[in-house]
């Protein structure tokens, strides 16, 4: 993932709006939304002050990495039975239907999504390589799923975003990891 992806998903992860960052970083907002776009890049100050803001390295901020897991051994490890845990959970919970629960989470919300079954189909079609909630990208008929993902499985966050042809119907803000 490039940097203008990690800062958006940063960005929104922390409910920052772009105006709101450009103030605690001291940049307008078009800096802030040139950033975003790939237009510009951040001077060593700034992105420093993003690392430290955002709880992130700056080599994680600069470096372009797949944030997919990459799990090349013929042995299965620790790693790879977590990953297909968390598939199996998948489709074995929200995206199947069964064994929903009241939220356990001090303010927070679940929502349904009743509207066809256009997102439970996208979080099916997750992989080991995109195990964190859906594919980077899935389409079916007039509607595209995207999902992007910073971090790893021991740490992650992200942002997926559902299109109905060219116009954004849904937007989620999610992360997770490893318990300790």
């Amino acid at each position: 993932m490039i940097f203008p992806d990690k800062l958006q998903i940063l960005r929104k992860n922390n409910a920052l709006t772009q105006e709101e960052l450009a103030e605690k970083l001291g940049v307008s907002r078009q800096a802030v939304a040139k950033w975003e776009a790939g237009q510009a890049y951040p001077d060593i100050a700034n992105l420093i002050q993003i690392s430290d803001l955002m709880n992130v390295s700056v080599d994680y901020l600069v470096k372009d990495r797949d944030c997919a897991v990459n799990i090349s051994s013929a042995q299965p490890t620790d790693l790879e039975e977590l990953i297909a845990f968390r598939l199996e959970a998948n489709k074995n919970t929200y995206a199947a239907k069964i064994n929903e629960v009241e939220s356990t989470r001090y303010t927070s919300h679940d929502f349904v999504y009743e509207s066809g079954d256009f997102l439970k189909e996208a979080l099916l079609h997750a992989d080991k390589n995109m195990p964190y909630r859906g594919p980077e990208m899935y389409k079916s008929g007039e509607f595209t799923y995207r999902c992007r993902v910073t971090g790893d499985f021991t740490w992650f966050q992200g942002f997926e975003e559902i299109y109905l042809d060219d116009k954004k119907v849904y937007e989620c803000v999610f992360h997770g990891g490893l318990m300790k």
